[in-house]
């Protein structure tokens, strides 16, 4: 997946993967399909433990999980939920170098 944004979506559904990012961080809100948690297992597992904020999730900071998204091509979309709109993960670096 390249760096897409995509505005024709439902960023509070369920039917994609999705997650925002609001006030630093990316932890508003996410939605993972189930046919994305299996394919892309080690990604989702270590997000939901990166939310409940275990200690044991490969991600520490957000930058980790943006980093990884774009490292690995996972097709995950990026919301922007301070300005209410769709973004992607070039511009998350971007966001999270600024708070």
């Amino acid at each position: 997946m390249k760096d897409t944004i995509r505005y024709d979506i439902n960023y509070y559904g369920e039917d994609e993967n999705y997650i925002h990012a609001k006030f630093g961080d990316l932890l508003k809100c996410y939605n993972f399909t189930k046919d994305f948690m299996e394919k892309y297992k080690e990604f989702a597992d270590n997000y939901i433990k990166y939310w409940n904020g275990d200690e044991t999730s490969i991600f520490k900071k957000p930058l980790d999980i943006v980093h990884y998204v774009i490292d690995n091509n996972i097709p995950v979309y990026a919301y922007l939920n301070f300005y209410d709109e769709p973004t992607s993960w070039g511009n998350l670096i971007e966001y999270f170098k600024e708070v």
